[in-house]
């Protein structure tokens, strides 16, 4: 479906496996989300803001 839906160039070296992470993929993927916003520039610089006061 992917490469049906795709162009040739955005597919060339895509390579679709299944995933290692199980039961816990939601977890990690959650976990994953809450990392990169909490660590995003915009929080950071918020953070750095507030501290400085």
């Amino acid at each position: 479906m992917v490469y049906g839906r795709s162009l040739p160039l955005a597919t060339g070296n895509l390579q679709i496996v299944a995933a290692h992470t199980g039961d816990h993929a939601g977890v990690i993927g959650a976990a994953t989300m809450v990392i990169q916003h909490v660590l995003s520039a915009e929080q950071v610089e918020q953070y750095l803001q507030t501290t400085a006061s």
